[in-house]
């Protein structure tokens, strides 16, 4: 990786490609937004950018190298050897295609807190709405940055929102589980501590907060804890490994613990080439 620094930005170069259009519209993360042809606006933290693919990269703007190394390196997984992964995942039968197909997504690492309230918001819900809740909630939180957007509340800021200002925000049901969840947040639960404990261990913590279930715990702990055998399993995912693997048997948990016997420490990345692959294709009016 070589980062060109510009007045307006850095530009990264990378030996293999990272494509922002599966990456970040993918279902990961919801604070991002098609800007043009190939590029892209979002917000992270404290951070309002703009990106552009390039060939050989991408263009980020605006970016300090206090940034790119505090931020945007680990947000984007620059670092991951995503080659030796790809060839591991080729090997299989099932997955092959799919991993080649997805060539240049990469798992996002993002913030804690953000990763959590976006999954708690996203309960049942579909991505246009997640969206629109979320930056209603920005909103309310008033933290302008530049360019006319606004950073996601706190948890401290949240907790301290009434249930009905919650509710106007699009939460529905989901509204007195964020507030609480984001009271005890607020009042200590260590969120940070979840990327040092064993996967089980930090999974099992995670499911103490209010309306955190095996999905949404799956979820945080994959896109912004580090821990890659985390294997989400809802409604589309199951449908999905079924369909893949016919003779499967067992519940969601089930499937959950076969993907992470099979893929391992991949287990994420193939459940994102999986989701991204065979949604694509029900897009396209075909069939795997």
């Amino acid at each position: 990786m070589e980062v060109r620094w510009e007045e307006a930005g850095a530009r990264v170069l990378l030996p293999a490609p990272l494509r922002l259009s599966d990456t970040l519209m993918c279902g990961q993360a919801f604070r991002w937004s098609v800007a043009g042809e190939g590029e892209f606006c979002g917000v992270v933290g404290q951070q309002a950018v703009r990106l552009r693919q390039e060939t050989d990269g991408f263009f980020i703007s605006p970016c300090t190298p206090e940034t790119f190394e505090g931020l945007w390196r680990g947000y984007f997984d620059l670092d991951f050897d995503y080659a030796a992964c790809e060839s591991a995942l080729c090997a299989d039968e099932v997955m092959g295609g799919m991993a080649a197909a997805c060539r240049g997504l990469h798992l996002l690492n993002q913030p804690v807190w953000e990763c959590l309230l976006s999954f708690l918001v996203s309960a049942n819900n579909n991505i246009g709405r997640i969206r629109g809740s979320m930056e209603a909630l920005a909103k309310m939180s008033g933290t302008a940055l530049e360019g006319g957007v606004y950073a996601l509340p706190t948890p401290a800021q949240l907790g301290a929102f009434s249930e009905a200002q919650l509710r106007a925000c699009g939460l529905g049901y989901r509204a007195p589980y964020v507030q609480e969840t984001a009271r005890a947040v607020a009042d200590g639960f260590a969120l940070g501590a979840l990327a040092e404990l064993p996967y089980e261990e930090a999974k099992r913590k995670l499911m103490t907060l209010k309306g955190v279930g095996e999905k949404v715990a799956d979820c945080v702990l994959l896109f912004s804890c580090g821990h890659r055998e985390a294997f989400p399993v809802d409604v589309w995912v199951e449908r999905a490994m079924r369909r893949v693997y016919p003779a499967l048997q067992g519940d969601r948990k089930a499937i959950g613990a076969f993907a992470r016997q099979t893929y391992g420490s991949y287990a994420g990345l193939a459940q994102q080439y999986l989701f991204h692959y065979l949604r694509n294709l029900e897009k396209e009016g075909q069939h795997a």
